[in-house]
């Protein structure tokens, strides 16, 4: 299929948010949350964002919009980096100018206190296959990464990355958000960086997606916990209008829930220590 943006036909609308107003889609549903509660999945993002600190270096991958990198932006100052990546050629301009709206002055120069964005348009993919963008234009945040047909070629080119690509032309995150519709566990194994390094992984885990290509809920959770991480969960509200989150730890991610984000912390680690301490070491 052709890589050429089928939501650059959409309206943009400007929505009241708890950043201040962003554009975002008209009749979609991620902006539905944001009209209703100020941000999407407030209480996950509260929650993700609460061990964010002022040098947090950061990689949001499935960026959409910006919701997740402006909600950590808040923690951080001018000694913390984000990239934030983002698919759609169309959606990742919408971020570039929310990004924009937060970081930068009337007349286009950084604000000072503000960590340092950089948006790239661009798919994030597991091999050297080459990779199309399938978008959904009801739930701009659900467009998901299809193979493309051997010898099939795309009207427009969008630059295709692994997690290590990232880290040698960028820089070395000790953070990584990672929202892409079922190619997590794909992407997460495929990077040297993440084994060798073991940075702070939140991530959407949805069971009824992970067959996509071929992988399977249990074979991410026995990746992850091959690397000695631990999984911590918001036990609240996924969406209200507010920030309160409850921590709860989880023994394994295939046997949860069918849907739900986690924050994975390397046992060896400060936080996880932080965390035990607070919330205990048992899962459930």
């Amino acid at each position: 299929m052709s890589e050429t943006s089928t939501l650059e036909q959409k309206e943009i609308v400007t929505v009241d948010t708890c950043f201040g107003p962003i554009e975002a889609y008209e009749n979609d549903l991620i902006t539905e949350h944001l009209e209703q509660f100020g941000n999407l999945t407030r209480p996950e993002f509260a929650f993700a964002t609460s061990v964010v600190t002022p040098h947090t270096k950061m990689f949001d991958l499935g960026a959409h919009i910006g919701t997740f990198s402006m909600t950590a932006m808040a923690k951080m100052s001018s000694r913390a980096q984000i990239l934030a990546v983002e698919g759609s050629p169309a959606t990742a301009a919408i971020l570039s100018r929310n990004i924009n709206r937060l970081t930068l002055t009337a007349s286009g120069t950084q604000i000072d206190e503000r960590p340092h964005v950089t948006v790239l348009n661009a798919l994030m993919v597991p091999s050297r296959d080459r990779f199309s963008l399938a978008e959904n234009e009801t739930n701009t945040g659900a467009s998901r990464l299809s193979l493309e047909q051997h010898g099939a070629g795309s009207e427009t080119e969008i630059p295709q990355f692994g997690i290590d690509q990232l880290v040698e032309k960028y820089f070395r995150p000790d953070y990584i958000k990672i929202d892409l519709e079922s190619i997590e566990g794909l992407l997460l194994g495929s990077s040297t960086y993440v084994s060798a390094t073991k940075p702070l992984i939140y991530m959407e885990v949805a069971r009824h997606a992970m067959g996509s290509f071929g992988t399977k809920l249990t074979d991410l959770d026995a990746f992850m916990k091959k690397l000695g991480y631990v999984f911590y969960v918001n036990d609240f509200d996924r969406n209200g209008p507010h920030d309160i989150f409850r921590v709860r730890r989880i023994n394994d991610l295939a046997t949860y829930r069918k849907f739900f984000d986690v924050l994975c912390v390397p046992e060896s680690s400060e936080l996880s220590g932080t965390f035990s301490r607070y919330f205990g070491t048992r899962g459930c």
